[in-house]
């Protein structure tokens, strides 16, 4: 369960810079920490604590939870009685490397309470500073203990005393099976959501004479993914209608070839728009920049037949509720891209709901077909 004891409420990214929560405990209280209470009693067997400032709970200038004894001991550990790891969210991020040292950082996460110091930037330096810590008094051998016992009843729950590794050169048939694809599959096919129809353009129909746009937004970050965002969606659907005209638009896109795009867009009866968007570690905003943003309103202003999916983040309506066309996938990975063209075409239902709430759409809602094919 993460990011302890509530990162939800944040105006900027603990990758770039330290939030501050100034809530008081009733606050906490009521909206914060009952997600944690309930994942306690029901046994999570591990918490991470996060890189944000609680002045209201850590009396320490400028100490995140992820470091204050105050939060993840006397919060965490003993009143709300968690028994299980205690994992720090990663120590190379903004919010911990321009405030503290990365030796310091470890040693006060542990000092805090934590039992796992996630990702410090120089292990064997963290490990001699820990151990230095320790020689002068400064972390005691009883507070290392109680990491290790956790840990150790932690590897042996998951049974890695009889369990190794695979080895390497065989963890693509251990992972990647056959039917771990087909499930992966199964799975994605079974989330997408449709949330708005308002031109009763699904199931796509198109006549063979008929011209489609498919335009391409992508703001994917630094995603592995990032490079080919889109080009399944392409392929799949070109493969169902040839006539059809790709083009992708990205951070980079000049707002001279938003114009461009505009002005094709007329001349084009069916438009159909995917758009992967990542809330990306780092990136620090959410969304589409500017020229992308306005370019997308103008396309949901077309007259005829208009679809919209959406690969990755949910929460676009939020910024551009007019669009006439919603569907979700929820990641831009290939198998997610073929599912709604399936989907597009009444290959196969959607079958997801809204698992957060989007613009006036609660947590549970899907739009349920009235058209079949």
């Amino acid at each position: 369960a993460k990011h302890f004891p509530g990162h939800g409420d944040t105006s900027v990214d603990s990758h770039l810079e330290l939030p501050i929560i100034n809530f008081d405990r009733s606050r906490l209280d009521a909206i914060e920490l009952p997600p944690f209470k309930a994942a306690i009693q029901g046994g999570v067997g591990a918490v991470m604590t996060a890189h944000i400032e609680l002045p209201q709970l850590e009396k320490t200038l400028g100490l995140p939870a992820s470091l204050s004894p105050a939060i993840t001991t006397g919060l965490l550990r003993k009143e709300l009685d968690f028994q299980g790891l205690i994992f720090t969210d990663a120590l190379p991020m903004h919010a911990i490397t321009e405030n503290f040292g990365a030796e310091q950082a470890v040693i006060l996460a542990i000092k805090a309470g934590a039992d796992v110091a996630l990702e410090p930037l120089d292990v064997p330096k963290a490990f001699a500073a820990l151990l230095s810590a320790v020689e002068k008094g400064d972390i005691s051998p009883e507070r290392l203990n109680e990491s290790v016992r956790r840990i150790l009843v932690a590897k042996a729950w998951l049974g890695l005393e009889g369990r190794r590794l695979e080895p390497f050169n065989q963890i693509d048939t251990a992972v990647g099976s056959p039917a771990a694809a087909q499930k992966s599959q199964e799975i994605i096919e079974h989330a997408l959501t449709l949330v708005k129809d308002d031109k009763k353009s699904l199931p796509l129909k198109i006549r063979d004479d008929d011209d489609v746009l498919l335009v391409n937004f992508v703001d994917a970050g630094d995603s592995e993914n990032a490079p080919n965002a889109g080009l399944t969606f392409r392929d799949e659907f070109m493969k169902r209608h040839v006539r059809t005209l790709f083009v992708t638009v990205t951070p980079a896109t000049p707002r001279a070839e938003a114009d461009l795009i505009r002005r094709i867009a007329t001349r084009y009866r069916t438009l159909v728009v995917s758009c992967s968007i990542r809330i990306a570690s780092y990136k620090g905003a959410i969304g589409l920049n500017d020229v992308q943003e306005a370019l997308l309103r103008d396309l949901a202003a077309h007259n005829g037949p208009f679809v919209f999916a959406l690969f990755g983040s949910p929460y676009l309506l939020d910024y551009i509720p007019e669009l006439p066309s919603y569907m979700l996938a929820y990641e831009f990975y290939p198998g997610a891209e073929r599912a709604c063209v399936r989907a597009i075409f009444g290959e196969i239902p959607f079958q997801g709901r809204l698992p957060v709430t989007v613009g006036k759409f609660p947590v549970g809602f899907r739009l349920e077909q009235t058209k079949l094919p």
